[in-house]
Parts: structure tokens; C-alpha cells; sequence
């Protein structure tokens, strides 16, 4: 009875596993093979034209198409469920970012920089070349390049500026470990095993007001002031109401967000804006799942 309802369970969960993926959507390859893809109509013409001068760069003298895709939330393409590093994924790999349909001197070094401004969220997806240490070069870009730029609400800028570091990272041989000099300033820790530095790894510089925090504040303001009703104690009882309104608050504001970007964001699947430079950068890459994410 116990193997047949696990079997049973397994099943299930193969069948909802094969549902979510076919719900996403993924766009097809920009029109004119653009590097930019601007979904959420965030980008000015000079925006454009700043990232295809660096991608031309990238394309023509170091083989690596770098794309950037710019789209309101992941939940318009259906993919809700899924976490920023999975999305992205799918998006390179439904893309082939790469050059390994060109012959012999195609690869797959491919870089993809997706920018969630709805859920505010960034993600920078490499191809399968790219050794698992430029990992950290691309956290660097992300925490330090780009989420600063997007918190302070200068997104263009962010884009620009992640994507101008990316042209750099991509004139560097994928299968060495980055040079020292790409780096800002850093702790190494020498590895004497193997002879390598070890940079240790930046910490994420997510929102901390998300849901789970207004749960937790709402959660125990609630028993701050139980407990000081219960034992008489006016003070706990007003820490507690003042930690419930607080998150209460909290929970009023992400859920007004969440409404704008469901009002907003579905205008943007329907369309977009393409630019940047044009090539032959969608032609037979995949992801190796490495990269970066980075929130605001």
C-alpha cells in the first residue's frame, strides 16, 4: 500500500513538474536577431545605442553575444513559480544564446542579462563555456555595478553600466579563472591545495520588507500584545500594536505594488522594443547554470 502511493506520488509530481514548464512562455528570438529586447518599454533610443556599441564589441571581437532582455514580472510568461535563476535558464535555452551552429569557430560563450523590473529582480545567465569560477565576477557586476544603479531607481543606468562590465568580462578567456585585475576590492583567501585564490563570496542585497517580514512583525506583534494583556504589562501590550500596525502596513503597500504590476504588466508580452546590435548571437547556445542574481 506504501509503494503504490508513493509511486502514486511520484507520478503526480512528474505530472505538475511537466505542466509548470509548458505554462511558460517564452518570447520568440527578438526580430532582426537584436540583442536588446525591451519588453517593459523602459529603454530610450540612447540607451539602446550606448548597449549595442559595447555588444558590437563583444560580438565581433570576442565572439560573445551579449543579450539583455528587460521584461515587468516573470508571472506574465508564467513563470510565477519558478525563481529567477530557473527563469532564466529557460529564456537562454529557449534563445541558444550562443555561436555553436556556426562551425568551427562557433562556442558557447554566451551572456545573458534579464532584468525583472516588476519583481525586481536581475539575473545574469552564462553559457555552458564559462567556468564555474567567473561566478564570482558576475556576483561582483551584480551587486556592485548593477543593484546599486537600480536602487537608486537609475535602471537605464544599471543596464548600461552591468552590461559595458560584461563586455569586459567576455574579452577574457572563459575556461581560466578571472584575473585579479577585473576585480574591485576584495578579500582573497589562498587555497594552498590546489594553489588558486578563493574570493569570498558577496552576500545578497535583497528587499528586506518582503512578505515574509511583514508576516513575522505581523505574526509577533500579535503576541507581544496577547502576552501583555495576559500578564497586565501596558507596555508589551502597545509594542505589540505598534510591530502589528507596522507590518500590516507593510503588507498594504506590497500588496498595492503587486496590483500596479499585474495592472501594468500585462501590457508587456504583447510587445516591445528591439535594438542594440544584430547578429547571429541565437545560434545553438545553452546555459551551464551559471551566473548571478541580484534583487532591489
Amino acid at each position: 500500500m506504501i509503494r503504490s502511493a508513493v509511486l502514486v506520488g511520484i507520478t503526480l509530481a512528474c505530472i505538475v513538474g511537466r505542466d509548470l514548464r509548458a505554462q511558460v512562455r517564452i518570447p520568440p528570438v527578438p526580430p532582426n536577431n537584436s540583442f536588446v529586447a525591451d519588453y517593459a518599454k523602459a529603454l530610450d533610443p540612447k540607451t539602446f545605442a550606448r548597449l549595442g556599441q559595447a555588444q558590437k564589441t563583444a560580438f565581433e571581437q570576442h565572439g560573445t553575444p551579449v543579450v539583455v532582455a528587460v521584461i515587468w514580472r516573470r508571472a506574465d510568461y508564467g513563470g510565477a513559480s519558478l525563481s529567477i535563476e530557473d527563469f532564466a535558464k529557460q529564456w537562454f535555452n529557449v534563445w541558444r544564446i550562443g555561436t555553436l551552429d556556426l562551425g568551427a569557430q562557433g562556442a558557447n560563450k554566451g551572456i545573458l542579462l534579464l532584468v525583472c523590473l516588476g519583481d525586481r529582480e536581475a539575473r545574469i545567465e552564462l553559457g555552458a563555456q564559462w567556468d564555474s569560477r567567473w561566478n564570482t565576477e558576475c556576483e561582483r557586476i551584480m551587486q556592485e555595478v548593477i543593484i546599486p544603479e537600480f536602487k537608486q531607481a537609475r535602471n537605464t543606468e544599471g543596464i548600461c553600466r552591468g552590461v559595458e562590465e560584461l563586455v569586459r568580462m567576455a574579452g577574457q578567456e572563459p575556461s581560466q579563472p578571472p584575473p585579479r585585475k577585473l576585480f574591485g576590492p576584495v578579500r582573497d583567501t589562498i587555497n594552498r591545495s590546489v594553489g588558486e585564490y578563493v574570493r569570498e563570496p558577496l552576500q545578497h542585497n535583497g528587499n528586506p520588507w518582503g512578505w515574509g517580514w511583514s508576516a513575522l512583525l505581523i505574526l509577533g506583534g500579535m503576541v507581544l500584545a496577547g502576552v501583555g494583556w495576559m500578564k497586565e504589562q501596558k507596555l508589551l501590550v502597545w509594542i505589540g500594536i505598534s510591530l502589528l500596525m507596522l507590518g500590516i502596513s507593510w503588507l498594504v503597500l506590497l500588496l498595492f505594488a503587486a496590483a500596479r504590476a499585474k495592472g501594468s504588466g500585462d501590457s508587456s508580452w504583447s510587445g516591445g522594443s528591439f535594438g542594440g546590435y544584430s547578429g547571429g548571437g541565437f545560434s545553438g547556445g545553452f546555459s551551464g547554470g551559471g551566473g548571478a542574481s541580484g534583487s532591489w
